[in-house]
């Protein structure tokens, strides 16, 4: 079964590692402006942020920005109106 559509950020994040998806996440701390920067790549699809107050924020605006290819790239389950 695959993962629904209203699935973002840490939630996708944790789909895909519990699916063995090959991605990678990198953080780094920027001493000068006191804040967290990040890069992502899944699907030789490469993503970066910069400026986020902590690692969380990181992901979660990779995430974001991945999510479209990701969903393209993943079986995806439609969620049903109640």
């Amino acid at each position: 079964m695959g993962v629904s559509v209203k699935c973002t950020g840490r939630n996708l994040y944790n789909h895909l590692v519990q699916k063995n998806i090959p991605l990678e996440v990198k953080y780094s701390y920027n001493k000068n402006s006191l804040t967290w920067e990040g890069s992502l790549s899944i699907f030789d699809t490469s993503y970066n942020t910069k400026g986020k107050d902590n690692k969380n924020a990181v992901l979660e605006e990779l995430m974001n920005q991945a999510s479209d290819v990701i969903h393209s790239k993943i079986l995806v389950r439609k969620v049903k109106n109640l």
